[in-house]
């Protein structure tokens, strides 16, 4: 490990902590795949990609695992940015905040809570019937989040 960054393995650690079965019943089922298949290539290219991830620097890793899952900064108010509060009601600009129902990572009420009351002020909510991982790059990704997304970017323009 190397000083000043969470390295992607540790970060990997901590996303199979928030559910470990899934990690073991996800391994059975590609263990019970034809090897063959379509489905085991696309379940090692996903693997790979999840694995090859980049190690956060520090500064990053404190305030997204101590400031927003430890103390809750962000909910409560008190997250700063070069020591400016950020504040969403000021943020004025168009946004799309796109909420996956399934998502163990970013859990979907916290991200609704940026196209609440005390929200980003000119946000579009995009629901999704997928996960935190499978909204980017599952089957169904490309119908139900990209198509969406691409068509809002068009749309602001």
């Amino acid at each position: 490990m190397r000083a000043g960054e969470l390295p992607t393995d540790a970060i990997q650690a901590l996303f199979w902590s928030l559910d470990p079965w899934l990690v073991v019943n996800k391994f059975q089922r590609f263990a019970g795949m034809d090897m063959d298949s379509d489905a085991a290539r696309d379940f090692v290219l996903l693997e790979d990609w999840l694995n090859d991830g980049a190690a956060l620097p520090a500064l990053v890793a404190r305030d997204c695992l101590v400031g927003w899952y430890g103390q809750n900064v962000v909910g409560r108010g008190e997250w700063r940015v070069a020591r400016k509060r950020v504040r969403p009601r000021g943020i004025g600009v168009r946004s799309l905040v796109v909420i996956p129902a399934n998502d163990r990572i970013v859990p979907p009420n916290s991200a609704a809570a940026l196209v609440g009351p005390q929200g980003l002020a000119n946000a579009t909510r995009l629901d999704l019937p997928l996960g935190h991982i499978g909204m980017m790059v599952g089957s169904r990704a490309i119908e139900r989040c990209w198509r969406p997304v691409i068509d809002w970017l068009k749309a602001s323009a």
